[in-house]
């Protein structure tokens, strides 16, 4: 038939066209829909079937065998049942062509169960009958009854066929499917299809998944045929299973006996070289792949990309990645990833729309790479608009991407933001729980932690380790008792409270809540106890003055496990008196023998040690002897001589830092006011104030405004410092008020002083402090009546209970 003869030739459009100008019978019917098929034109084929029901033509078992063909993914399976409803109508039900038919339709769309619904309704079960049922069960990762089906096959007499075995091998993926394995592979030598090159490759691979690599090695030195998808086989499987040494020497040993690699073979040996860890190897895997056809594979470049990506080496993989004739959705996405998985975060979001101009499809994996990006970066802007074209494009929003955007979220600190998307998502995975519960914790909102994490409960939503240390933390800080021991019954009664996350965490929490015999008790029975524990139990001991026995514990750790700069940080944070220098310098000795004194961290709390106990000469001594003397150690020396009335010599280090050509912040200014406030340096505080608006483009916060304030006030211009206040438009700060009011009471100046505890109050009428500052002026003054006055506000607001806390009253 011409028709025919069209669809063999791939002329579709002549084949319509002999279909539009033919009789039409039955067979041109059903020629044309075969044509359909054939070429994956579905929708088409099914929309003539459709035509044909209209029209009444009649229906043949070569319509349903054709149409039935074009059912052949999920999305169609409602037009499979409809297909198949039709054939019923037809009276075809028991026609064994058809039922297999129908079987391997409901196979391809994916309804199992249908399929085995009709697989037992077959009068007449062949070989191919019961491999396709086998092959669908495999298929669907149901290897446990594909492997019951097979042994029934068996049992009721039909010998499986080497097709049968690849279907039921390619079902065991897991070591518990190991005896399954070796029954199917004892039939197999039983039939003499163990040297079979397809059969052998299958168990190779069944044996590599279940980390048998002797076992498939053993396969593979038996098959007579190897061949290059053999040996890749093999190749892969020593490289995911962490034998990269032996998957690269294999490589090598395929080139010496002939077999020439395909891109299979270069993606496994890269894998490898990851495994291995050797980027040299890889490196001479690359230089080979050169003088092949596969230079410019997309797939194998893309695991070079990949390769150079996971070693760090972003150059190689920059340059490989822009070489690549062909660039899909993949080798984008493990663009992208390079750079965010090596901390660079910038070149992902450039390169995004780099991406989008070249037409490329993007996916979830594009968007959770730029999602990490914007993280990294806190790029709230960024994650807004991303968030947009995720919310406008037809990706679903899956748990991950859920995740991620509230993770950008909370990174920000936006986390209005991230609980109103949080209430938004319907179906919250316990991941999404532990997010946004963690976002909370991370930006101190402990108690909005817990009350969430009651809704969570209401809502019988599981816990698991992370959401245990989440919560610990939080109430670790809010100190709620009950909620805490509670939350360590659960962690118990789930066997969480040995894993070494958790056992951190309760440490910290009792710890902090001053309950450190419990502390210690908890840390004693953790098992596997790393430097995170031992810090830990050394911190809360340091926090609450027991210099001594922290450092018990951090000579006790030095036995098992190496100290880290965080160990010797709690310490010093914590040592803080001249009766204690000793211990400092002690731990300063540790410090230098553990090659540490050039951390900036470490560097900068043995400066803030130093200055806490008076020795100005050690503190700079530590300071100049730094290599790399960053803003925040400027700023701890600045602010060691803040604390130490020094503050000409602040001043000039302050000069000296930005003659080094360093930026100060808003920290460095902080310090360099307060130090010019304790000295009395007006000429300089205003002139360093000036600076940090006009220089630096620095906005100047409540704390900077204070410390303006304090330096008139100290030098007794206290008009100056009102006027101050009023010029810069900062009345709405309490703290600049209370300034002045503490400047009154020692300069003994009512006037001012009622008017700036008159700010204060109006601003902060619970606070306590303006009343005590304000009643201590008047009681200095013998104003009894404005102290009675003073008495009956604080009653009415609240504060009777800071009456004692007050001078002398005068009055009953």
């Amino acid at each position: 038939m011409t028709l025919n003869m069209y669809g063999r030739c791939g002329a579709l459009e002549d084949a319509h066209f002999m279909f539009l100008s033919s009789s039409k019978d039955t067979a041109a019917w059903n020629a044309m829909i075969s044509v359909y098929t054939q070429y994956g034109f579905e929708k088409d084929a099914l929309q003539l079937f459709n035509e044909m029901l209209h029209q009444s033509i009649k229906l043949t078992i070569v319509t349903f065998m054709s149409v039935l063909s074009s059912c052949n993914h999920p999305s169609a399976l409602m037009d499979g049942f409809m297909v198949h409803s039709h054939l019923v109508e037809n009276g075809f039900e028991g026609n064994p062509l058809l039922g297999s038919a129908l079987v391997t339709m409901y196979g391809k769309c994916g309804s199992v169960e249908a399929a085995l619904i009709m697989f037992h309704k077959l009068y007449h079960r062949n070989v191919i009958s019961w491999t396709t049922m086998i092959t669908i069960l495999a298929d669907s990762e149901l290897g446990e009854d594909a492997f019951r089906l097979f042994e029934l096959m068996q049992g009721v007499g039909i010998s499986p066929t080497n097709i049968t075995l690849l279907s039921v091998i390619c079902g065991f993926h897991n070591p518990y499917m190991l005896d399954m394995g070796n029954m199917v592979h004892g039939t197999i030598v039983k039939l003499g299809f163990d040297t079979d090159s397809f059969i052998g490759t299958s168990l190779i691979k069944m044996y590599g998944e279940m980390d048998l690599l002797e076992d498939a090695q053993h396969v593979f030195d038996k098959l007579n045929n190897r061949t290059v998808v053999s040996w890749n086989v093999l190749i892969d499987a020593y490289a995911q299973n962490d034998q990269g040494q032996k998957a690269v020497e294999l490589f090598w040993e395929m080139h010496d006996v002939g077999i020439k690699p395909d891109d299979g073979t270069f993606v496994s040996v890269l894998n490898a070289c990851l495994s291995l860890n050797s980027i040299m190897d890889g490196k001479v895997i690359h230089s080979r792949i050169k003088a092949t056809q596969y230079e410019h594979h997309v797939v194998v470049t893309t695991a070079l990309v990949n390769m150079y990506g996971r070693f760090g080496d972003l150059d190689e993989a920059y340059s490989v990645f822009m070489n690549m004739k062909h660039r899909n959705t993949v080798s984008w996405n493990t663009f992208l990833s390079a750079y965010t998985q090596n901390g660079m975060a910038m070149e992902p979001l450039q390169s995004f729309y780099q991406m989008l101009q070249e037409g490329i499809m993007v996916n979830k994996l594009t968007y959770l790479s730029i999602l990490t990006a914007c993280e990294m970066l806190s790029a709230l802007e960024e994650c807004r608009r991303f968030h947009a074209m995720i919310l406008c494009s037809e990706h679903k929003m899956d748990c991950s991407l859920q995740t991620a955007i509230i993770n950008v979220y909370g990174k920000c600190g936006e986390l209005e933001e991230a609980s109103v998307y949080f209430d938004s998502v319907q179906q919250r995975s316990l991941v999404l729980w532990n997010v946004m519960i963690s976002a909370y914790v991370q930006h101190c909102h402990d108690k909005k932690a817990l009350e969430l994490f009651d809704i969570m409960q209401m809502e019988k939503v599981g816990l698991d380790e992370s959401m245990v240390v989440s919560l610990l933390k939080a109430c670790s800080n809010l100190s709620t008792y009950d909620k805490g021991m509670s939350i360590h019954a659960s962690a118990i009664k789930m066997g969480f409270d040995n894993q070494i996350d958790v056992g951190t965490a309760l440490v910290t929490m009792y710890g902090k809540w001053g309950m450190l015999e419990e502390a210690n008790l908890l840390f004693s029975g953790l098992d596997g106890r790393n430097v995170i524990t031992w810090n830990a139990l050394i911190a809360v001991y340091a926090q609450y003055g027991h210099i001594q026995e922290a450092m018990h514990f951090m000579q006790k750790m030095n036995g098992h496990v190496q100290p880290d700069k965080f160990t010797f940080i709690s310490i010093l944070n914590n040592i803080g008196t001249s009766s204690t220098i000793e211990e400092g310098k002690y731990v300063h000795a540790l410090i230098v023998s553990e090659g540490l004194e050039q951390c900036t961290n470490v560097g900068t709390a043995l400066i803030s040690m130093y200055g806490e106990c008076g020795d100005i000469e050690a503190a700079r001594l530590v300071f100049d002897k730094m290599y790399e003397q960053s803003v925040v150690a400027w700023n701890c020396m600045l602010s060691t001589y803040a604390q130490l009335g020094l503050g000409k010599i602040a001043f000039n280090l302050y000069l000296d830092m930005l003659n080094e050509g360093l930026k100060p912040n808003a920290v460095t200014f902080l310090c360099i006011l307060s130090a010019c406030s304790h000295s009395g340096l007006l000429e300089e505080g205003l002139s360093c104030f000036a600076s940090m608006k006009d220089d630096y483009k620095i906005e100047p916060k409540a704390e900077h405004f204070g410390c303006i304030v304090d330096l008139y006030g100290r030098l007794g211009e206290l008009k100056e410092a009102e006027r101050f206040i009023h010029r810069m438009q900062i009345e709405h700060h309490t703290l600049v008020w209370r300034t002045l009011l503490g400047a009154c009471k020692r300069h003994n100046n009512v006037e001012i002083g009622i008017r700036a505890a008159e700010h204060a109050l109006i601003l902060d009428p619970k606070s306590p402090t303006p009343y005590i500052l304000l009643s201590d002026l008047l009681t200095e003054n013998q104003m009894w009546d404005e102290i009675a006055a003073l008495k009956e506000r604080m009653i009415q607001r609240g504060l009777g209970d800071f009456l004692d806390g007050l001078k002398a009253w005068g009055i009953t």
